[in-house]
């Protein structure tokens, strides 16, 4: 009897501590295996992490549950990559942290007395931390689109006066620098005894975390711009302040701010987005717009509307719902701009964000979206996106920067410009480029994506489209889909 009891209990223990598909009556299973079956069916949890089944948290149900949950084939999972651009050691040192409450050093410099006004240091505050719900701020932009995960805030100073002219910075070159860098050297040395830049290091990674400077002079679109600098592996500076390195720095022109004689924020807004890492998506080459893959329409694209589900990936904000296997799913999506839910549809298993992926989301003209009007499909302004994503890593250690983000190096081994496959492409509902706004989306109208279209899609690998989707219904409230793995 004793013998049988503990041949029961073991049993029991087993059942416990094993992590399989089939559990799907369990919030979550516990990983305790050092390679447990969630882990190599795709799931990127670590041991002692948590292999997540709370479906309700993303809205989703499964067409025939018990049927999917039997199924040794098809695996959807809301699963959290623990993945963060500024934590990743990528070499992307001295970032902008992306979670918490960050403050950013600004410094005006004045290099135009006529324009050296308190009422343009009160637009540049204005710009970058107005709580004003009419006017979208550069604080109240990164606190929405990260659902409220980051919450930034700029210290403004008082106008710094150079040493030398417009002119000089916009002409010098020593040591490898040139005069944007010679310039933030200058002012971080001549303001060190007014400032604690310990302040300015939230993440305690030992670099201060980013620097603006707001120029006063005549933007001329090309020194005197809107850009930001830095280095893989902080290449171009040893010299510290207060003990902490700077690396990643901005430069934008005070005349940024204003557009048909109002202030506006949306250039700020851009370049902040490469002050937490982010490249550009859009043809650095070729101003053409039908020769764009994201078709001017998201921030890191064209300064407009909410950031991409890439974005907030790998910034952190959003933890996507994982499918992959085989096998046929029905789920719904709300608003992503509104929620942050979305899907990640991969064909092979991965750990981490830096793969080959689709991200598919719920569109909508809310929020961070709503100036975007003219973006359609078929007559309706919602609908569901669909982005194929190479976020592979640059591995040769010799050839880190194989394309600049203007003058950010890239990490990446694809990016929107001269690579031959695209870093993320906005797979759209029709075939025609002449108009990079109209039929991005896909509704019940729609023809089937990977069957009716993008059938003969390939992956960067060389290998074909592996699944389907077809959307059943769409309202503004939200969308069902259907979506067949093969």
């Amino acid at each position: 009897m004793k013998r049988y009891l503990l041949v029961l209990l073991f049993f029991m223990i087993f059942l416990f501590i094993g992590c399989s598909k089939n559990d799907c009556n369990h919030d979550y299973i516990e990983v305790i295996d050092k390679e447990p079956t969630c882990l190599e069916n795709g799931l990127a949890h670590k041991e002692g992490k948590k292999c997540e089944y709370k479906s309700e948290q993303y809205e989703i149900s499964l067409k025939d549950k018990e049927e999917v949950c039997k199924s040794n084939e098809l695996l959807v999972c809301d699963a959290n990559f623990n993945n963060r651009l500024s934590i990743d050691n990528n070499g992307l040192y001295g970032l902008l942290p992306s979670i918490g409450f960050p403050k950013v050093l600004v410094i005006p410099i004045n290099l135009d007395d006529n324009n050296a006004t308190n009422e343009v240091l009160n637009d540049i505050n204005t710009v970058f931390n107005s709580e004003n719900s009419e006017f979208e701020s550069v604080k109240l932009y990164y606190k929405k689109s990260s659902y409220g995960k980051l919450d930034l805030t700029f210290d403004i100073l008082d106008w710094y006066k150079p040493s030398n002219s417009a002119f000089y910075y916009s002409t010098i070159k020593q040591n490898n620098m040139d005069g944007s860098k010679i310039l933030l050297l200058e002012a971080l040395n001549s303001l060190d005894d007014k400032i604690d830049y310990s302040d300015y290091d939230y993440d305690n990674d030992g670099y201060i975390d980013g620097v603006i400077m707001v120029y006063n002079n005549e933007v001329d679109h090309d020194f005197y711009w809107a850009y930001v600098q830095g280095s893989i592996e902080n290449k171009w500076n040893n010299e510290k302040f207060d003990n902490l390195y700077i690396n990643y720095f901005g430069l934008f022109g005070s005349e940024l701010m204003y557009k048909n004689n109002n202030i506006t924020s949306e250039k700020y807004i851009h370049e902040v987005g490469h002050l937490l890492g982010l490249d550009d998506y859009y043809n650095l080459t070729d101003s053409n717009r039908e020769n764009n893959s994201m078709f001017y329409t998201t921030m890191m694209d064209y300064n407009n509307s909410d950031l991409l589900t890439i974005d907030k990936l790998l910034l952190g904000w959003i933890n996507p719902t994982v499918i992959s296997g085989s096998g046929e799913v029905e789920l719904n999506l709300s608003s992503f701009v509104l929620t942050g839910k979305c899907l990640l549809i991969t064909k092979n298993n991965i750990n981490d964000i830096y793969n080959e992926y689709f991200l598919i989301d719920f569109y909508t003209l809310d929020g961070l979206n709503q100036y975007k009007s003219n973006i359609i499909s078929n007559g309706i302004n919602y609908g569901v996106r669909i982005i194929h994503v190479d976020a592979t890593l640059n591995k040769e250690i010799n050839n880190l920067s194989i394309y600049k983000s203007r003058l950010i190096e890239s990490i990446y081994k694809y990016n929107n410009t001269d690579t031959n496959h695209k870093f993320c492409e906005l797979l759209r509902s029709d075939n025609i480029s002449s108009n990079f706004y109209m039929n991005s989306l896909y509704n019940e109208n729609s023809l089937i994506f990977g069957l009716d279209k993008y059938k003969d899609f390939k992956l960067n690998d060389g290998t074909n489209l592996f699944f389907t989707l077809k959307v059943e219904s769409c309202s503004i409230d939200g969308c069902s889909l259907t979506i067949t793995l093969n």
